[in-house]
């Protein structure tokens, strides 16, 4: 099990078996499918949004948790996922341009990786 209370403390909660194997299986297909059109950014594509579906009620309800268990506030969703290709980064650090650019407050900023 998770403690979604690690958000506050570690910075990160791992959530096990959060897709099954029916819906890797979709995202790993789709994944491929990405992979062969044309890059416009350097090392990320979008999920397909027919995709995207598929994870989309599980994030709410993930963010629904934090947001009654934990002091973060993640009220609001921005719907897009992405597929990072590691094997064309070119930069050894990351920093998300949203919360810390645009918004200022990375705390109440969630991101999930899967």
């Amino acid at each position: 099990m998770f403690d979604i209370k690690d958000l506050q403390t570690r910075g990160f909660v791992v959530i096990p078996k959060f897709l099954n194997s029916n819906e890797l299986a979709v995202l790993r297909s789709d994944y491929q499918q990405q992979k062969s059109l044309p890059i416009k950014n350097k090392n990320y594509k979008l999920v397909a949004g027919t995709k995207y579906s598929i994870i989309k009620n599980k994030i709410l309800s993930v963010l629904a948790l934090i947001q009654q268990n934990t002091n973060i506030i993640v009220d609001l969703a921005r719907p897009s996922s992405g597929y990072f290709d590691n094997r064309l980064l070119e930069f050894n650090w990351h920093q998300d341009h949203e919360p810390y650019f645009r918004h200022q407050d990375s705390y109440n900023a969630v991101n999930f990786w899967i």
